[in-house]
């Protein structure tokens, strides 16, 4: 199997991880052992990082791997579960209690038996 990666949506997703977090380029690229420079054509598409960096880049911004791979996955499942606990988690605790009221609304809404029209 031969799959690509696509650099720019790799690199738009280290970035959004990245200044989600408030952490410059300069102090990532330091926290993962490589020049500022390197990092920022990695964020901008231009060059693929190896294996390994990738590894330390999603361990540094504590995410999973295949969030910053989710655009090139074919089953991007976990990638989109983990981005709805991460958006979930982080908001502000009435506006999630709220959401998590809303969702159980919805499901219970959805579990019903069809009513006869």
């Amino acid at each position: 199997m031969n799959q690509t990666i696509n650099l720019q949506k790799l690199g738009k997703r280290i970035n959004t991880a990245r200044t989600k977090q408030n952490i410059s380029i300069k102090s990532l690229a330091s926290m993962i052992g490589i020049e500022a420079g390197s990092l920022a054509n990695i964020e901008a598409g231009c060059v693929a990082p190896s294996t390994e960096l990738l590894f330390s880049i999603a361990d540094a911004l504590d995410v999973p791997i295949d969030y910053l791979l989710a655009d090139s996955l074919k089953n991007r499942k976990a990638a989109i579960d983990y981005m709805i606990n991460d958006t979930f988690v982080s908001l502000p605790p009435p506006q999630r209690k709220r959401l998590a009221d809303m969702a159980k609304a919805l499901l219970d809404i959805m579990n019903r038996e069809p009513e006869d029209e």
